[in-house]
């Protein structure tokens, strides 16, 4: 029997980079990002590669590297996520910026761990405690046409917000602060115009929705009933996805990724859970204005917090300006 060896080789660059900082407005300076490409792998029968297979491991090594750079780049100059490597803290006031947040937010996302939890909890929660014939597949597509619903809604929302990002950003490192609420609440009346509007039509006509994805009676039937459940909070969505953009153009990212889960994941499981066993097929359907509704409340909670420390950071630079003054005269 043979005995085979694994070869492997991974090589690194250090990219430089430079940033200006979003709260101090300082210039980094240049610094370094080490760039990983992936590991390249040969086997052999012998602890020991020869000439030709070290050669083509070291340009297999290479060539991922090169790959992995060119990504990297790609994704910072077209779509503005930039991995973890880039690091995002400013050596001056040392503050995270809010791009950084989009590495950690393209891992999460990139592995649809979430949805694959959340197919599973409805397609259980249908199937052992719904009547409905064929219930496993018409619950998990009717489910899914919900989904696809209120993506294309949320979508134009994050649009709406990502043009929000640097004038609060900048704002907020200006200390303009009533021009930085003032476009928040001005985004805040956009998305809730356009997710209340969404949702008074999907209440409105259900079945005209179901229609636009299917040709199955029975399943345009569960999904209209659906609907008429599920979007019954649906417009206090808006809120919530600016108020999490919000926290992240003003760095806090660790709100801005609570805020994330909150709706989706921290709420939205467990009342899947309960829900099912209380009443069935309509349970699923309840958990989202239910979760919906408990993550805007702790939404409302964290903005009114973050507007108080606002406040005060204003009030301080109205003081210190007095007292500059008066220190001229």
């Amino acid at each position: 029997m043979s005995t085979y060896y694994k070869h492997t080789k991974k090589e690194t660059a250090d990219v430089p980079f430079t940033f200006r900082c979003e709260q101090c407005m300082k210039e980094s300076g240049t610094l370094k990002a080490t760039i990983s490409g992936m590991e390249a792998e040969i086997n052999s029968n012998y602890k020991t590669l020869d000439d030709k297979k070290q050669n083509k491991l070291n340009e297999m090594a290479h060539n991922n590297l090169v790959s992995a750079v060119k990504e990297a780049y790609s994704n910072a100059t077209g779509k503005h996520i930039f991995v973890k490597a880039f690091k995002d803290e400013c050596p001056h006031c040392h503050k995270p910026q809010t791009w950084g947040i989009s590495g950690i937010q393209n891992d999460m996302f990139g592995t649809p761990i979430v949805c694959v939890i959340l197919g599973i909890i409805l397609g259980a929660g249908c199937y052992f405690f719904s009547g409905v014939e064929n219930n496993l597949m018409i619950a998990v597509a009717a489910a899914g046409i919900y989904t696809t619903f209120t993506s294309l809604i949320c979508m134009t929302v994050v649009g709406i917000c990502q043009g929000m990002q640097p004038i609060v950003g900048y704002n907020y490192g200006a200390g303009n602060y009533h021009r930085l609420k003032r476009a928040y609440w001005l985004t805040v009346c956009c998305a809730t115009i356009i997710v209340s509007v969404s949702a008074t039509f999907g209440l409105s006509l259900p079945n005209l929705i179901g229609r636009a994805f299917t040709t199955d009676r029975g399943l345009i039937d569960v999904t209209s009933h659906g609907l008429s459940i599920a979007l019954l909070c649906f417009f206090v969505v808006g809120f919530q996805i600016v108020s999490t953009t919000f926290f992240q153009s003003i760095g806090k990212v660790g709100q801005s990724i609570f805020l994330s889960l909150a709706r989706q994941v921290l709420f939205l499981i467990p009342l899947l859970l309960l829900m099912t066993h209380l009443y069935q097929l309509d349970g699923v359907w309840m958990s989202f204005p239910i979760s919906d509704a408990l993550a805007t409340l702790v939404t409302a909670i964290m903005i009114a917090y973050q507007f108080k420390k606002i406040d005060k950071m204003a009030y301080s630079d109205v003081n210190l300006n007095k007292i500059e003054k008066n220190q001229l005269k």
